[in-house]
């Protein structure tokens, strides 16, 4: 056995051990080894960025062949310098909310109230107020009435003391109301709506969101206004201070007109797509991330797109309303844990899916119709010693053009009439007809069952 070993370990055919590279030699291979891995990676990353750039790029093609907007200029056209637009006048009414008093702010907005909103009538004190308030204010009026024959043209996103004009031009149309006015309510209560069309030409989504709360205000100041309106009346008993009632029926078919609230939804998703492409240009900070940016910037805009598509044309008539659009998976940048792209992620982590602005733009489309609905019973009951339509049908076409679509409904639907509990109804959010039930589920109180508008003031 010993000698078999030592046999073995002489053998001169017996292979040796390899040579112990130098040094200089491995560091060659570790270099080579490492420019081939490079070389692999930069070939996946250039295919990986010309697949980005190729999908980003190709819907911009296909924006400027279809001749949409792809940068914000697009959505303000030029103006001769020195035009004065319908936002100018606005902004020139918003100034004189900076001298309304103590008193005047907690009239307007009920600071010091438990009750919202303003109940009917007046307090003696609260009618002075509004009184003084009103004689004060003079130039209120005047500039609202110039921005509604002006170029309806926003060109910044400064919406200062919108609010409060509001507020001021819905406490003046109840005052007026209280005073037997309904000449002057009717053109305090149109100049909100005239203030709701201009925010709302103003592409962003924060001006879509401020117009939805003026166009609450106008709904809510008309159904106020609503249940005591009186008309002009050359005959006993003569009402000089009474609203035409051709300007009323137009008011109602106004109303019940929803193509300009679609077209500014549309605008705004459409500013919503741009904005896209002005935050990817800010944010691509690093040149390893830009394609899975890129990818998922066109992967956001594919499904804006989409939402384009469903939400379709300006309706003709106000009973082809689209469902609530259905929100896809989140694209996986956004589970990420990098704080980069926590940082890339936050300008579109706001209302990406735009449910909200949707939900809203339904919830001011049914609004409007409810306020032409019950602006019609007025006329009716006008006409009928004050007793309500046994139904809707009976409305049309003397005093509605067709039924109010509620556009909550899955089925598109009108309104539902209960003229037994004096009241109609949408079905809500929930889109399930729980028969005028309003109770609020959460907050805010859109999130009711039902959406009631009640036929009896207060």
């Amino acid at each position: 056995m010993t000698n078999f070993v030592i046999n073995m370990c002489y053998n001169p055919l017996m292979p040796t051990a390899p040579p112990i590279p130098s040094p200089i030699q491995t560091l060659k291979r570790t270099l080579l080894r490492v420019a081939i891995a490079f070389a692999i990676l930069a070939i996946c990353w250039t295919i990986w960025y010309a697949h980005a750039a190729h999908a980003l790029n190709s819907r911009l093609a296909d924006y400027r062949n279809r001749n949409e907007p792809t940068i914000l200029a697009d959505f303000v056209p030029p103006l001769p310098s020195g035009t004065v637009t319908a936002y100018d006048h606005l902004c020139a009414a918003t100034t004189e909310m900076n001298s309304l008093t103590t008193d005047e702010r907690e009239l307007i907005y009920g600071s010091k109230r438990s009750y919202h909103p303003l109940p009917l009538p007046f307090s003696k004190a609260d009618a002075a107020t509004a009184q003084a308030m009103l004689d004060r204010l003079t130039t209120v009026p005047i500039s609202l009435e110039k921005a509604r024959n002006a170029p309806t043209i926003v060109t910044a996103n400064q919406f200062v003391h919108i609010t409060t004009l509001t507020r001021y031009q819905h406490v003046a149309a109840l005052y007026h109301h209280q005073n037997q006015r309904d000449d002057l309510a009717f053109a305090s209560a149109q100049s909100i709506t005239t203030i709701a069309n201009i925010v709302a030409h103003d592409s962003s989504l924060d001006a879509r969101f401020l117009s939805t709360i003026v166009h609450a205000v106008a709904t809510m100041t008309w159904l106020r206004l609503a249940p005591n309106l009186t008309i002009q009346s050359p005959t006993p008993p003569i009402l000089p201070h009474g609203i035409p009632r051709e300007q009323l029926l137009t008011l109602i078919r106004e109303l019940l007109d929803d193509t300009t609230l679609h077209q500014g939804l549309l605008r705004t998703i459409r500013c919503k797509r741009v904005n896209l492409l002005n935050t990817l240009d800010k944010c691509d900070r690093g040149i390893i991330l830009s394609p899975s940016f890129r990818l998922d910037t066109a992967r956001i805009m594919n499904y804006y797109d989409a939402l384009l598509l469903a939400i379709g044309p300006p309706p003709t008539t106000s009973a082809t309303h689209p469902p609530l659009a259905p929100r896809p998976p989140l694209p996986p940048v956004y589970d990420r844990g990098s704080s980069n792209l926590r940082e890339y992620a936050r300008p579109f982590s706001r209302d990406i899916y735009l449910e909200q602005p949707i939900r809203h733009h339904h919830h001011t489309l049914t609004d409007r119709h409810a306020t032409a609905l019950r602006l019609a019973i007025r006329l009716y009951q006008l006409d009928h010693d004050d007793q309500i339509p046994p139904d809707l049908a009976t409305l049309i076409p003397t005093y509605l053009p067709t039924l109010p679509i509620d556009t909550f409904h899955p089925d598109g639907n009108p309104l539902t009439y209960l003229p037994a509990k004096r009241l109609f109804y949408s079905v809500g959010t929930n889109h399930l007809d729980d028969g005028g039930n309003s109770t609020t589920l959460n907050n805010p109180a859109w999130d009711g069952l039902d959406i009631v508008y009640p036929l009896d003031p207060n």
